[in-house]
């Protein structure tokens, strides 16, 4: 146990500091991305009571990380879909790590530089330690883990890893016993692995500790590391479902079978190294243009690659005796994002995968440096801590506007169709419609993929349709529905074109095929609504999504918002502004970064003469 003088009580509080300002400008950043899946529009896990919180646990979203599942659900108990409380949880997650990650480190053994003398080993390690996790904690790339609300489930399953580590090592340097320290270990294993999968790797991470600093031991933990591989081979058999893929086989969504992904991610790994080497922030992206490895050979940097991870690792290997932190740091790099780099079925690269194989590369950077160095460093180590962290407030204050983030992403050279569509998405939400059809066009210009294909052809309908281009309109939604069915509001947009071109009939025959399938009446009752408000039957058709709206009680949130804005509208046609007044009220109080309803409740305010109330909305837009 540390003396308590010591200094690692002030470091502590240091750490934390310096990792909560630098992130204050993430409390108000909107959801965005996978967030509106796993958390806005995600029902199990929008608990307004304590015995709620239990439908985290059969979310069917992230359905294998019900712990962070949970903690959603916990941050919607509190405070609803405020993001300040999901941000500030975020964020005290990250202060845990880099607290974690400060102590975990005094406790990596190893032999210091030569000519330090003995007594000065405490004061220096820590000082290392200090530097390590400090600077580990305000590198830019780790904004995207930390910013990013729903990436809480990366930084979550790092902390038990962390965890998992401390106990290990506490346990072999005789500062726990097996009795105090395994059950522990199990049981930050398994809630690790309740927050994502990256865990898996823990077990081997902990033969790669006795690899490489407790080798004498190493055989006499044979049985318990052997039980410790089967039970990962087990867990990663479940999640594949015992479904090995085929290698050679293009799975749906992807542009690149397993192969391939396997190829490029060997490419992937140097480049996330030198965005962790030099993080600045118009290097970091969302999306990144990969080019993906169809041979060994195509493109020619792809053997190299290979064959620079393969060097890099044998030298690791046989120089674990002579610089075992390093040899550490390096293994245990490669080993951490080998599940993620493997032929799992994501995407080829996103920068949030760093956070945890990047823990200990600047700790190995700094640890055989002699202690005279070590001392005159530190003005140069507060200057790149400085240097580091405004690169993490400017890329903390891009997340704040989505426009800005996507035309960033894209100016920077990361022009994919995904951008562009989302960029898109952005400019038709403002009500841009125009400049959202160029950026679209261009989107279809390089879309290989028909997950791209699919939300840019939408898109472009949607577009079409709001600027009562139908005929153009028409063509995109059927060309949508012949390549990809029943996608989203397609059929829904075909039918109330028909209405506006006066073709009740095949409206009518778009609403009978609807009816045909539970999950789509609610699309067939608006065009439905839509004919009887043209027929001047006004009453008619808020009594249908009336009765529409109390029938899909239990949906999805999606499918009854879109009832209650129809509704509203409808409303609205029929000069009952306190009705649809409360829609929209509602739908802010449950969604308050939904642009469009502030739109009209912005329009009402102005429409009934309160400018004073109408400017502040105005403001806020």
């Amino acid at each position: 146990m540390p003396p308590l003088n010591s200094s690692k009580y002030i470091y502590i509080p240091v750490l934390a500091l310096l990792t909560v300002i630098i992130y204050i400008p993430s409390l108000d950043i909107p959801f965005v991305f996978d967030d509106l899946v796993n958390i806005v529009l995600n029902l199990a896990v929008h608990a307004d009571r304590f015995g709620e919180l239990g439908r985290a646990f059969d979310s069917g979203v992230s359905g294998n990380r019900p712990l962070a599942m949970l903690s959603f659900a916990v941050n919607h108990w509190l405070g609803g879909l405020n993001v300040f409380g999901y941000h500030v949880f975020n964020i005290l997650v990250h202060v845990a790590n880099t607290n974690l990650l400060f102590l975990l480190l005094q406790r990596i053994p190893g032999a210091g530089p030569a000519g330090s003398p003995a007594g000065d080993q405490q004061e220096r390690l820590e000082k290392i330690a200090f530097w390590g996790a400090a600077l580990w904690a305000v590198n830019p790339v780790q904004t995207q883990a930390v910013t990013y609300i729903v990436q809480r489930m990366t930084s979550m399953a790092t902390f038990f890893y962390l965890a998992g580590l401390y106990l290990y090592l506490a346990w072999r340097t005789d500062k726990l016993s097996a009795k105090s320290a395994l059950p522990l270990l199990f049981v930050a294993f398994g809630l690790g692995l309740a927050c994502k999968e990256i865990v898996l790797t823990l077990p081997l991470a902990l033969i790669l500790l006795d690899f490489i600093f407790f080798p004498a031991r190493l055989r006499k933990s044979l049985p318990f590391l052997a039980g410790g591989v089967i039970l990962t081979v087990a867990i990663g058999f479940y999640y594949l479902q015992g479904n090995f893929p085929d290698l050679l086989v293009t799975p749906a969504r992807r542009n690149f079978n397993s192969l391939e992904r396997i190829m490029t991610q060997w490419r992937v790994i140097w480049h996330y190294l030198s965005l962790f080497i030099l993080p600045l922030p118009e290097r970091l992206h969302l999306t990144y243009n990969f080019a993906v490895s169809r041979s060994i050979l195509s493109p020619w940097t792809t053997l190299p690659a290979l064959l620079g991870i393969l060097a890099t690792i044998i030298t690791a290997v046989r120089l674990r005796r002579k610089l075992p932190v390093l040899a550490w740091a390096v293994l245990f790099f490669f080993l951490a994002l080998a599940p993620e780099s493997s032929f799992v079925n994501l995407e080829l690269a996103f920068i949030h995968r760093l956070y945890l194989p990047s823990l200990f590369l600047v700790f190995a950077g700094l640890y055989y440096l002699p202690s005279s160095i070590i001392k005159k460093a530190g003005p140069l180590l507060l200057l790149l801590i400085a240097l580091w962290s405004n690169w993490t407030i400017t890329r903390n204050d891009e997340w704040q506007n989505r426009e800005d983030f996507w035309a960033g992403n894209i100016a920077r050279g990361a022009e994919t169709a995904r951008a562009k569509n989302n960029l898109a998405t952005v400019l038709i939400d403002s009500g841009r419609l125009d400049e959202a059809l160029v950026r679209i066009e261009e989107g279809l210009e390089i879309a290989e993929r028909d997950e791209d294909l699919k939300t840019l052809l939408y898109n472009k309908g949607y577009a079409l349709f709001y600027l009562r281009k139908y005929p153009e309109a028409l063509a995109v939604f059927q060309e949508t529905a012949r390549r990809f069915g029943a996608y989203r509001h397609t059929f829904l947009f075909i039918g109330l074109i028909y209405l506006e071109q006066e073709k009740p009939g095949k409206a009518a025959d778009i609403v009978a095929a609807l009816r045909e399938y539970p999950t789509l009446r609610y699309q067939g009752d608006i065009i439905r609504a839509n004919r009887l408000l043209k027929e001047n039957r006004g009453d008619e058709a808020i009594e249908l999504l009336q009765e529409s709206l109390a029938g899909e009680a239990g949906s999805a949130v999606y499918i009854r918002q879109k009832l209650q804005l129809e509704l509203a509208r409808i409303y609205v046609s029929q000069n009952r502004l306190r009705e649809a007044s409360r829609i929209f009220i509602d739908i802010t109080e449950k969604f308050p970064q939904n642009y469009s309803v502030w739109k009209m409740i912005y329009l009402m305010q102005e429409a009934a003469g309160d400018y004073e109330q109408a400017a502040k909305i105005r403001a806020f837009l």
